[in-house]
């Protein structure tokens, strides 16, 4: 991952068996930089991690995204520094992220 001229890279998560080729490209939400903001929504997580909304959801109920949400509410937003380390970490399932966070 890297920051230039303001903008976030992500660099691509690719699942087993899949192409090796690995891109990086700027995420911006909705016209302003996520570098400025603490939590994003769900749509805009899904959005950084380039999957549909309903994949972001399949993912959530059967354990393989690792980070859980803060919840305001009903509102439910994750942290973008602890998106940023999970995809750092290769995007383990959620009983080993915990586990890794939970070790530091």
């Amino acid at each position: 991952m890297e920051k230039e001229s303001g903008k976030l890279h992500i660099e691509s998560v690719l699942m087993e068996g899949e192409d090796s080729t690995k891109f990086s490209r700027p995420i911006h939400l909705t016209g302003e930089s996520v570098n400025n903001r603490l939590l994003v929504n769900t749509a805009e997580t899904a959005k950084l991690l380039s999957m549909s909304r309903s994949g972001l959801y399949e993912f959530i109920s059967t354990g393989r995204f690792g980070v859980l949400p803060v919840r305001f509410g009903s509102r439910r937003l994750y942290s973008v520094k602890e998106l940023t380390d999970y995809v750092s970490a290769g995007c383990p399932a959620r009983d080993v992220w915990q586990r890794q966070k939970g070790n530091r």
